[in-house]
């Protein structure tokens, strides 16, 4: 595939401080991330989305699978 979409899925939204049960995804959406990223072809383009504000689910699993 030239282009994917990863909305993986998530923890509670992050409000007020609270963490959700997103810390408990990180693994699981790094695994959805690194899936997708094995169906890009070369020259693809991958978006990686999640329904939080959690660095956790966001900028960690990027930085992970970067």
């Amino acid at each position: 595939m030239y282009h994917v979409l990863v909305m993986a899925l998530c923890g509670r939204p992050l409000i007020s401080g609270e963490n959700g049960m997103g810390n408990g995804l990180h693994r699981l959406q790094v695994e959805i991330a690194m899936r997708g990223i094995a169906l890009l072809k070369v020259g693809g383009r991958i978006v990686y989305s999640t329904c939080s504000m959690n660095p956790v689910e966001n900028e960690a699993v990027v930085a992970e699978v970067n």
